[in-house]
Protein backbone atom coordinates (compact mmCIF):
# COMPACT_ATOMS: atom_id res chain seq x y z
CA UNK A 1 0.00 0.00 0.00
CA UNK A 2 1.17 3.37 -0.88
CA UNK A 3 1.18 5.81 1.76
CA UNK A 4 3.14 8.86 2.60
CA UNK A 5 2.51 9.14 6.06
CA UNK A 6 4.65 5.66 6.48
CA UNK A 7 7.40 3.89 5.24
CA UNK A 8 8.07 -0.19 5.52
CA UNK A 9 11.24 -1.19 3.81
CA UNK A 10 12.92 -5.27 4.26
CA UNK A 11 16.44 -6.39 3.38
CA UNK A 12 17.63 -9.34 2.07
CA UNK A 13 18.61 -10.10 5.00
CA UNK A 14 15.20 -10.24 6.62
CA UNK A 15 15.38 -6.74 8.68
CA UNK A 16 12.10 -4.58 8.54
CA UNK A 17 12.28 -1.15 9.03
CA UNK A 18 9.16 1.02 9.53
CA UNK A 19 9.08 4.41 10.33
CA UNK A 20 6.38 7.07 10.87
CA UNK A 21 5.99 10.37 9.02
CA UNK A 22 2.49 11.23 10.44
CA UNK A 23 1.16 13.57 13.42
CA UNK A 24 -0.94 11.57 14.62
CA UNK A 25 -0.83 7.64 14.47
CA UNK A 26 -4.66 6.45 13.99
CA UNK A 27 -6.33 3.01 13.70
CA UNK A 28 -7.08 3.26 10.29
CA UNK A 29 -2.98 4.37 9.73
CA UNK A 30 -2.37 1.45 12.27
CA UNK A 31 -3.82 -1.08 10.17
CA UNK A 32 -2.53 -0.44 7.01
CA UNK A 33 1.38 -0.22 8.37
CA UNK A 34 1.00 -3.26 10.43
CA UNK A 35 -0.51 -4.95 6.99
CA UNK A 36 2.92 -3.87 5.50
CA UNK A 37 4.56 -4.96 8.07
CA UNK A 38 3.11 -8.71 8.20
CA UNK A 39 3.34 -8.72 4.28
CA UNK A 40 7.02 -8.28 4.81
CA UNK A 41 7.46 -10.27 7.66
CA UNK A 42 5.77 -12.96 5.15
CA UNK A 43 8.65 -12.85 2.74
CA UNK A 44 11.13 -13.74 5.19
CA UNK A 45 10.39 -16.53 7.17
CA UNK A 46 11.81 -17.78 10.21
CA UNK A 47 14.65 -14.50 9.92
CA UNK A 48 12.50 -11.85 10.19
CA UNK A 49 13.41 -8.85 12.53
CA UNK A 50 11.69 -5.75 12.96
CA UNK A 51 13.22 -2.49 13.50
CA UNK A 52 10.35 0.76 14.57
CA UNK A 53 11.36 4.36 14.64
CA UNK A 54 9.29 5.13 17.66
CA UNK A 55 9.72 8.95 17.71
CA UNK A 56 6.23 9.45 15.79
CA UNK A 57 4.30 6.64 17.89
CA UNK A 58 3.80 8.73 20.75
CA UNK A 59 1.53 10.02 19.07
CA UNK A 60 -0.39 7.35 18.56
CA UNK A 61 -4.07 7.03 19.48
CA UNK A 62 -5.46 4.18 22.19
CA UNK A 63 -7.05 2.44 19.15
CA UNK A 64 -3.80 2.43 17.31
CA UNK A 65 -1.42 1.08 19.82
CA UNK A 66 -4.32 -1.90 20.59
CA UNK A 67 -4.82 -2.52 17.10
CA UNK A 68 -0.52 -3.10 16.79
CA UNK A 69 -0.13 -4.94 19.78
CA UNK A 70 -2.52 -7.56 18.76
CA UNK A 71 -0.82 -7.56 15.24
CA UNK A 72 2.81 -7.91 16.53
CA UNK A 73 1.96 -10.78 18.72
CA UNK A 74 0.63 -12.20 15.57
CA UNK A 75 3.85 -12.06 13.30
CA UNK A 76 6.54 -14.56 13.39
CA UNK A 77 10.03 -12.20 14.27
CA UNK A 78 13.52 -13.24 15.23
CA UNK A 79 13.64 -9.70 17.38
CA UNK A 80 12.12 -6.48 17.79
CA UNK A 81 14.02 -3.39 18.07
CA UNK A 82 12.72 0.39 18.36
CA UNK A 83 14.79 2.83 18.73
CA UNK A 84 14.27 6.59 19.03
CA UNK A 85 11.33 6.31 21.80
CA UNK A 86 10.20 8.91 24.43
CA UNK A 87 10.35 7.71 28.23
CA UNK A 88 6.99 7.14 28.27
CA UNK A 89 6.97 5.01 25.09
CA UNK A 90 10.29 3.31 26.38
CA UNK A 91 7.80 2.04 29.63
CA UNK A 92 5.21 1.09 26.96
CA UNK A 93 7.25 -0.79 24.82
CA UNK A 94 8.76 -2.82 27.42
CA UNK A 95 5.37 -3.54 28.72
CA UNK A 96 3.74 -4.27 25.39
CA UNK A 97 5.89 -6.85 24.12
CA UNK A 98 6.43 -8.59 27.36
CA UNK A 99 2.66 -8.65 27.11
CA UNK A 100 2.60 -9.86 23.78
CA UNK A 101 5.53 -12.52 24.50
CA UNK A 102 8.50 -11.52 22.82
CA UNK A 103 11.90 -13.08 24.13
CA UNK A 104 13.98 -10.82 22.29
CA UNK A 105 13.20 -7.11 22.24
CA UNK A 106 15.69 -4.24 22.56
CA UNK A 107 15.58 -0.32 23.26
CA UNK A 108 17.50 1.91 21.46
CA UNK A 109 18.55 5.66 21.26
CA UNK A 110 19.55 5.80 17.30
CA UNK A 111 18.91 3.23 14.20
CA UNK A 112 22.19 2.45 14.22
CA UNK A 113 22.52 0.82 18.03
CA UNK A 114 18.79 -1.22 16.86
CA UNK A 115 20.80 -2.43 13.63
CA UNK A 116 23.44 -3.64 15.00
CA UNK A 117 21.40 -5.36 18.00
CA UNK A 118 19.65 -7.08 15.57
CA UNK A 119 22.11 -8.02 13.22
CA UNK A 120 23.76 -9.81 16.17
CA UNK A 121 22.98 -13.64 16.61
CA UNK A 122 20.06 -14.66 18.96
CA UNK A 123 21.06 -16.11 22.01
CA UNK A 124 20.40 -19.84 21.74
CA UNK A 125 17.18 -20.40 23.76
CA UNK A 126 16.63 -23.69 25.93
CA UNK A 127 14.54 -26.35 24.89
CA UNK A 128 10.90 -26.61 25.87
Amino acid sequence: MADDRFHVTDDEDGVIRATVDAGWVTKPLAEALCADIEKAAARHPGKARLMIDAGALSKATPGAGMYAMRSIKRLDLEGVALYRANGFMRSFARTVMRLTGFRRFGLFREETQARTWLDESPPEQDPP
